[in-house]
């Protein structure tokens, strides 16, 4: 059992909830433990009655199993960036040049693909989502395509990159009846552009704890630099114009903040409890904005209150990290193999140090 729990694993995902509401030791062993975590199984089973914040539907009972689910150790684990898809990287050369040093705008010469090719596609198009596959591992084949097949796809004419005249940016798959789907954030986010309870033009009820939201409450994001949908076609023309873009998780680890990385665009992070990929190796907070669920419903706001030169400092911090998530079969200047190394030597640190210490804990007490 010590053996295993030492184990390193490497993934995706970084969900690690605090207490998980089921442990074996509430049905076996000290009772001290039954009776805590039996109190913290209720208490997280009450969550069904209420959001878990304003402008959120009410969890059921597979929403907070599923949010309770722990998935990753971050003491032990390593997260590793997945696989971006292959209409990506053209658009990363036209953002950070052929160098990837530089953060290139409208106007100054940079070229990137005009999306006529299903081939560059977002996952997400024809109104699907890239992140349904991504617990299968499709992330991997929207974008592992061996090095030689990026030159035998055919190349749509080269563009302008746009000016970066939108705020925010979301557009994928939201499925309303499914709130362990990106934790909620995806179908709360349509509400509170739509009013409703489900996808933009439907409605479930008209006042707010009915299904709806108030129109006072809405109108913060009905704005024309917001871009919100749930079809995802030429997604990627999009992000490159945008500002800041949203990175909700999916079934489980999703491409938004990779997408948006590697096309210039602010990620804007609502995932609680969910560790990023190559957290303890890469500074998050200079070049994405981590926004709680619970001031979701501020983010136009919030967005508003960034000035042009903090807006600037984010988008020199994805020049200097966004190379962290691309992988070199994709790109010549992907690090993320060698990053993805630097979380793994300092878990090796780190177990070892965890090990020494044990180890003479128990020498000393004999």
């Amino acid at each position: 059992m010590a053996s295993a729990l030492a184990c390193t694993c490497v993934t995706h995902f970084g969900q690690a909830p605090r207490v998980p509401p089921f442990h074996i030791l509430s049905v076996l062993g000290d009772t001290s433990w039954r009776a805590v975590l039996r109190g913290h199984l209720q208490g997280a089973l009450k969550r069904e009655q209420v959001p878990v914040a304003k402008g959120f539907a009410p969890n059921t009972h597979a929403d907070v199993l599923a949010e309770y689910a722990p998935c990753y150790r971050p003491e032990k684990d390593v997260l590793a960036p997945p696989v971006v898809p292959e209409w990506v990287v053209p658009y990363s050369d036209a953002v950070y040049g052929p160098r990837h040093d530089d953060f290139h705008r409208a106007g100054s010469g940079a070229t990137a693909p005009q999306p006529t090719s299903p081939a560059h596609g977002d996952g997400a198009a024809n109104g699907g989502d890239g992140d349904d596959r991504d617990r299968d591992g499709g992330g991997g084949g929207g974008g592992g395509a061996h090095p030689q097949a990026r030159s035998s796809l055919p190349q749509p004419p080269p563009v302008e990159l746009p000016e970066r005249n939108i705020t925010f940016f979301f557009s994928g798959g939201i499925r309303p009846e499914q709130l362990y789907y990106s934790q909620g954030v995806r179908q709360a986010v349509m509400r509170m552009v739509s009013g409703s309870g489900g996808k933009a033009g439907t409605d479930r009820g008209g006042k707010e704890g009915e299904g709806g939201l108030a129109e006072e409450f809405t109108g913060a994001w009905r704005r024309p630099d917001f871009i919100i949908s749930t079809a995802g076609q030429h997604s990627q023309v999009l992000m490159v114009a945008s500002r800041f873009c949203l990175a909700p998780s999916g079934w489980g680890w999703g491409l938004r903040l990779l997408q948006a990385v590697a096309c210039g665009c602010v990620p804007v992070v609502v995932q609680d409890s969910v560790y990023q990929p190559l957290w303890d190796v890469v500074p998050y907070e200079e070049f994405a904005v981590v926004v709680p669920r619970a001031q979701l419903h501020r983010l136009p706001q919030l967005l508003d209150a960034v000035t042009p030169e903090q807006l600037a400092r984010l988008q020199a911090g994805l020049v200097t990290w966004h190379r962290a998530f691309l992988y070199r079969h994709h790109s010549p200047a992907g690090l993320a193999f060698n990053y993805t190394l630097a979380a793994l030597k300092k878990r090796l640190v780190s177990l070892n140090s965890a090990h020494y210490r044990r180890y003479h804990q128990r020498h000393r007490r004999h």
